[in-house]
């Protein structure tokens, strides 16, 4: 549904734009598999579209499913 969709990128824009810091959860989806990663964010790379993850690793935002706080 369209409207979930939005939803989810409503959620995920919400937590990059008030992110302080704490620890992530990520869901990356890359060749046809979802992982989860714990991480924190080293930077959040809006020209490049990606996040930049502790490990240097990085994550474009076409692969990211999801991201919440870590609890």
């Amino acid at each position: 549904d369209l409207a979930l969709i939005f939803m989810a990128i409503a959620e995920i824009n919400y937590l990059l734009t008030h992110y302080n810091n704490e620890e992530v959860k990520i869901e990356i989806y890359e060749d046809g598999f979802l992982y989860e990663v714990i991480t924190h964010l080293k930077q959040i790379d809006p020209i490049n579209r990606c996040l930049v993850l502790e490990n240097r690793k990085k994550v474009p935002f076409s692969k990211l499913i999801n991201i919440t706080y870590n609890e």
